[in-house]
C-alpha cells in the first residue's frame, strides 16, 4: 500500500490526518474498497508512527515537497519524492 501526500506548511502528520478525514468522508457516500484499505492504512500510520522523528527528519512542513508513506516490515516508509 502506498499513499502520496503533498507537505506544503503543515507536517506530515497534519497531512495524514487531513487525507484521513478526507477518506472518511468519501467512504460516508458509499463503498469503496480501495479507499477502505487506504483508510485503514492511514489509522496504522497515525497511531504508529514516530511523528518526532519524521518530523525532525524533514517532514515538518518547512519545505512544500510530495511524499510517498508505504508498508516497511512492520513499519513504514517515507520517502520524498517532489
Amino acid at each position: 500500500m502506498e499513499i502520496r501526500l503533498c507537505l506544503k506548511d503543515k507536517c506530515i502528520e497534519t497531512v495524514a490526518e487531513e487525507k484521513y478525514e478526507e477518506l472518511a468522508k468519501e467512504l460516508l457516500k458509499g463503498e469503496n474498497e480501495e479507499k477502505e484499505k487506504k483508510l485503514e492504512f492511514l489509522k496504522d500510520f497515525l497511531e504508529n508512527a514516530d511523528f518526532n522523528e519524521l518530523r525532525s527528519s524533514g517532514y515538518d512542513g518547512g519545505q512544500e515537497m510530495e511524499v510517498v508513506i508505504s508498508n516497511k516490515g512492520s513499519g513504514f516508509s517515507v520517502r520524498k519524492i517532489k
